[in-house]
């Protein structure tokens, strides 16, 4: 008689949703996420990045960057760029 044990791994991605910008796909809680905005129209300024859930920023960026980094979270994200 034979017992077999199998240990399973999974790594469940979610979601991210990008609007005017770059970066949307599938992360897996913790990973390193990049997002970048689109140019913005002539004669006007980028202001910041809208993310929910809330999210932790990396390399001295902030929301108001147009290029951000962040660890992904747990559950399903969308990121918005505003000018």
């Amino acid at each position: 008689m034979c017992l077999c044990i199998a240990a399973i791994t999974i790594n469940a991605q979610t979601p991210l949703y990008v609007i005017t910008g770059n970066g949307s796909g599938s992360y897996e809680e913790g990973e390193l996420v990049t997002l970048i905005a689109d140019p913005t129209p002539e004669g006007h300024r980028f202001k910041e990045w809208i993310i929910t859930p809330s999210v932790t920023f990396l390399d001295d960026t902030d929301e108001t960057f147009e290029q951000v980094k962040f660890i992904m979270p747990a559950k399903r994200s969308l990121c918005h760029s505003r000018v």
